[in-house]
């Protein structure tokens, strides 16, 4: 069993809500997940910073031990930054359920009780490692910084976790996004460098496509737009048609893409000189401004010749132009088709 083959009844399905059905039945928990949040940046700054997160996340879902896993990024595996509650002696285990929630975007419940109800054969890997962890459950939830990979939470206990447990542990963990790395430094997980496309160093386009797809149901979690913009540079030489390709070469597209556009932006070409770039928490009013950077990278780039090219882009945003990555990848394009007369011929199926 990989990470990518786990079963969905492993995955929390539900989105990271507070409901009234949660509020009424935890709101202990609730409590404790406020004032962890409030004292968060004193604990912080103390000589253990990460021992405050793992004892607000065991308290939080009722865990006698819990783990946080963090990105090594020469191992290209997650390694343990810190434990609580193992004693000397940290478990070599937790690392199958951790990455399959960093993966997956969701969280991870595994019980020996659901284990036992498996055929023969069937997840014997977590088999395994529940064993060498020595626990009757964990849950495991993803953690993200500007909503790419950096680590995961894990917490352990003698019986078998809820799906509120879940919903509450993720709560937090959304909140410790832009806290913990900051604190602890960024981690490059493999999703970020292991589908690049070797011609132009950008993600492939079916890999930009899941993290498209991955962005748009964070952001319908959290309320928060992403817009999609249709990139494409153009000829504008006279007596040439417009839309000929330019002087840039793809790589050379693609590194002014690159320092134009942000760290958690995605980016991927659709041949020639079409790109299609995915901007999480970006209304569109910000999306043309980042477009403008990227025209002025290009002007950089052709410094003391002619700007015989332009570029057009279009924009769709979430959710109000679309629900879906096929939708807003297709209106992105269609707005860039009319201002240009002329778009690249093959945007993402869908």
């Amino acid at each position: 069993m990989t990470i990518e083959d786990i079963d969905p009844i492993y995955l929390l399905d539900e989105p990271p809500e507070l409901t009234a059905e949660i509020a009424s039945k935890r709101w202990r928990e609730i409590n404790c997940l406020i004032h962890s949040i409030v004292l968060m940046g004193d604990d912080l700054g103390g000589r253990k910073p990460l021992l405050p997160v793992l004892r607000a996340a065991a308290t939080l879902a009722s865990g006698q031990q819990s783990l946080l896993f963090q990105w090594d990024e020469p191992r290209g595996m997650l390694r343990i930054a810190s434990a609580m509650g193992f004693g000397e002696t940290l478990p070599a285990a937790g690392e199958i359920q951790a990455q399959a929630a960093l993966l997956h975007r969701k969280p991870v419940l595994v019980s020996t009780r659901t284990l036992l109800r498996r055929e023969a054969g069937q997840d014997e890997r977590l088999r395994d490692e529940m064993e060498r962890l020595g626990a009757a459950s964990a849950l495991s939830v993803p953690l993200t910084h500007q909503g790419m990979p950096w680590g995961a939470l894990q917490v352990l206990r003698d019986r078998p976790f809820e799906r509120h447990d879940g919903v509450l542990l993720w709560l937090f963990a959304l909140m410790l996004e832009t806290v913990l790395p900051s604190l602890v430094g960024p981690r490059r997980h493999r999703e970020m460098t292991g589908s690049v496309d070797p011609a132009t160093g950008l993600l492939t386009p079916d890999h930009f496509r899941r993290r498209l797809s991955w962005e748009l149901q964070r952001s319908a979690w959290l309320a928060r737009p992403t817009t999609v913009a249709c990139i494409e540079v153009t000829e504008m030489l006279s007596g040439r048609p417009r839309g000929s390709s330019t002087g840039f070469t793809p790589r050379e597209a693609s590194l002014v893409l690159q320092r134009s556009l942000r760290p958690q932006d995605s980016v991927t070409c659709m041949g020639g000189q079409h790109f299609l770039a995915a901007l999480p928490d970006t209304p569109r009013s910000e999306a043309e401004s980042i477009a403008d950077l990227i025209r002025e990278g290009f002007l950089l780039k052709a410094a003391g010749t002619l700007p015989v090219f332009d570029v057009v882009t279009g924009f769709a945003t979430f959710p109000e132009d679309g629900g879906s990555d096929a939708d807003l990848i297709r209106t992105a394009c269609a707005v860039g088709k009319r201002r240009q007369g002329r778009v690249s011929r093959s945007p993402l199926a869908g």
